[in-house]
């Protein structure tokens, strides 16, 4: 049996005893907070291009649609660059849809532009065809105008292919976004 003083000693000898954390302690914890915010960091300096990436590739897989859409039983629609009059396709910083309604295979100043599609600062978009044509033109028939290719958005030297089959299916080539299909030179 314990006497009643044992009690009491136990209590003072708690109420001596200090609590908090040592300087020791509060290095520790800040080298592991500044460990974790670089480490997160430089994923997050590679993770938003690449969002930015997949989402504006989603965007123009929906432009190929809606220009296959408004091709559909009327004029025939072109994909260009924006700015180009379907002259030529370089780098560009987007797209236009245009109603093609002459079948002359460029803007002119009557036709229609139903849709443009601009990218953000610096993000870019290139068109590779195999006829090597300025333009994606879908009939009537909402087919591709005898043409296959893709189309190659970069931003931070990271690429991703929205390739077109020749009756103008799109799709996101496999292997997502790639470090190896857009580099500056």
């Amino acid at each position: 049996m314990r006497s009643p003083n044992a009690s009491n000693q136990n209590s003072i000898q708690a109420k001596d005893k200090q609590t908090g954390i040592t300087l020791i302690e509060a290095l520790c914890v800040v080298a592991i907070l500044v460990i974790l915010v670089q480490a997160s960091s430089v994923m997050l300096r590679d993770f938003l291009p690449k969002q930015k990436l997949i989402s504006r590739a989603n965007n123009l897989i929906g432009l190929i649609y809606l220009a296959r859409e408004q091709a559909a039983g009327n004029a025939p629609t072109l994909l260009c660059a924006i700015d180009s009059d379907c002259n030529e396709f370089t780098v560009a910083a987007g797209l236009e849809l245009i109603r093609d309604s002459n079948g002359n295979f460029s803007k002119d100043g009557n036709e229609e532009v139903l849709r443009e599609f601009r990218l953000p600062e610096g993000m870019t978009i290139e068109w590779r065809s195999f006829r090597k044509k300025p333009w994606l033109r879908f009939d009537s028939d909402a087919r591709a105008w005898y043409q296959n290719g893709h189309y190659l958005l970069c931003m931070n030297n990271y690429g991703l292919k929205v390739i077109v089959t020749r009756i103008g299916r799109p799709r996101v080539a496999k292997g997502g976004v790639s470090a190896t299909l857009c580099t500056t030179t």
